[in-house]
């Protein structure tokens, strides 16, 4: 049996987000038939579409297809991820690979439980097709940080043209993804800047979105992701400063109080450094983390002064919990302060 006749009976087994994505991939290559020329999209180990012109490539290549899938498979293993996004060099030419593991129904990155799994699959989905479509999306050929909040960016905005703005999307994926600024090694996942700035373009109005043609929405994705991505130095300091927290992760694992603790210290020691406590702020939003912290403080009293205290500094300080505003306001405290000020690191 060859490949095309195996997408087709992997339709009858799994018929639900095999289908879906079949119908967004003929989607996406119709709209970018240049960049998508030769598409390949695999659910972990079964594929779920190829482009035509990919036929008897797939047919007279079997075995070096499936190696390409398995290695893929096993690059998702190793990196803990539920998709990746390739380009293969073969006979015929590049193929452009998606590869989304369907099957992981625990990732909540985009949002909640609340809403169905299918939102999450899909924005997983666009967020790999993101890295081959959007110009600022493909690492090598900008950094990788870079094109990681391109993709977001553009995931997001797809997720909104898709479904509408009534999903949580904006009260998790911004949470969901801090968690990479303090665990990741380098944190080049950590978007929350990208995805509030469509937030701040949806919910302010300036952008009407859902009007957008899809080649239109890769360019505004290029866009925030220029505009809103980190430099290497603030990335390095962010990872830098959570250090004893993924230490004590290794330790404790298992106990989240004793990391949220040693998140809590970080801020503590770097709460002038508005770009480090700002990571941890974010992440101590996120869903799973806020459950957690919520339960410490109503059992810890000297936890809950220091909440206070801290809550003090940042209204004192000036701090900006939305990471993308945070941007705009250094960006033109840059622009009004005298050459011969230095700007205080992390602060606007």
């Amino acid at each position: 049996m060859n490949i095309v006749t195996a997408i087709k009976g992997y339709f009858s087994r799994s018929p639900s987000l095999a289908q879906l994505f079949n119908g967004y991939a003929e989607q996406y290559r119709n709209a970018f038939p240049e960049q998508l020329k030769s598409l390949l999209v695999v659910s972990t180990t079964q594929p779920v579409y190829a482009s035509p012109d990919l036929a008897e490539f797939l047919t007279s290549h079997a075995a070096e297809v499936r190696e390409m899938i398995k290695e893929a498979a096993q690059r998702m293993r190793a990196e803990h991820t539920a998709g990746t996004a390739g380009k293969e060099v073969s006979d015929s030419g590049t193929i452009n690979c998606i590869s989304v593991n369907i099957a992981d129904t625990s990732t909540k990155r985009y949002v909640s439980d609340k809403f169905s799994q299918v939102m999450n699959a899909s924005a997983l989905f666009d967020h790999e097709m993101g890295h081959l479509v959007v110009k600022e999306g493909w690492p090598d050929d900008s950094r990788p940080h870079i094109a990681e909040c391109a993709a977001d960016a553009y995931a997001v905005l797809r997720h909104l043209q898709r479904f509408g703005g009534a999903t949580d999307i904006f009260e998790q994926a911004p949470y969901t993804v801090a968690v990479q600024a303090i665990f990741e090694p380098p944190p080049i996942h950590y978007t929350s800047a990208a995805i509030q700035q469509v937030a701040r373009l949806h919910q302010g109005g300036i952008l009407d979105i859902f009007s957008l043609s899809l080649q239109e929405t890769a360019r505004v994705a290029g866009d925030i992701a220029l505009q809103y991505s980190l430099d290497d130095n603030t990335l390095d300091k962010i990872h830098a400063a959570f250090s004893p927290v993924r230490e004590r992760y290794k330790e404790s694992r298992r106990d989240e109080q004793k990391i949220l603790k040693a998140i809590i210290q970080v801020m503590r020691d770097n709460k002038n450094d508005h770009d480090i406590y700002r990571a941890g702020k974010l992440y101590l939003h996120s869903a799973g983390a806020k459950e957690h912290l919520d339960h410490m403080i109503s059992h810890d009293l000297s936890l809950l002064r220091d909440f206070v205290s801290m809550s003090a500094h940042e209204r004192d300080s000036g701090f900006i919990l939305n990471a993308a505003a945070a941007i705009d306001a250094k960006r033109a405290a840059a622009e009004t302060r005298p050459a011969s000020q230095p700007l205080i690191s992390g602060r606007p």
